[in-house]
């Protein structure tokens, strides 16, 4: 039997998070503080906390049709926004974005290291 519902927590939308998405059934996530992008609740996702999970997973174990459908949804959002190069775009443009706010390289400034700050002693057993 396919699994319909599954839960996946403490990811905070690791990869992990999207190969369970990709996997078709519907994905119940820990409430996140800023969820990956595209990801909406009880449409592609379902999200809970834990007050909520029991009632909600009852709820789409007894509505298994709507369950399929966000699973479904899920899916969709996997394969069409997050595969790796979905990721890399997103990682380079958000450098490209963040290097067009810096100044050109002739005016950059050389940060040296503090060479007085030695780590043997730090990890050094007393």
């Amino acid at each position: 039997q396919k699994q319909k519902v599954t839960a996946n927590p403490k990811s905070e939308g690791d990869y992990r998070l999207m190969e369970t998405l990709s996997s078709g059934a519907m994905v119940m996530e820990d409430d996140m503080l800023f969820p990956p992008p595209g990801l909406k609740d009880e449409f592609n996702i379902v999200f809970y906390n834990t007050s909520t999970l029991i009632p909600k997973l009852t709820y789409y174990l007894e509505h298994q049709e709507i369950a399929r459908e966000i699973g479904k949804e899920g899916t969709k959002e996997a394969f069409t926004h997050h595969l790796p190069p979905h990721l890399i775009s997103r990682v380079l443009t958000t450098v490209a974005n963040s290097l067009a706010n810096q100044p050109p390289p002739d005016t950059a400034v050389l940060i040296e290291p503090n060479t007085n700050y030695n780590l043997t002693n730090r990890y050094r057993r007393q």
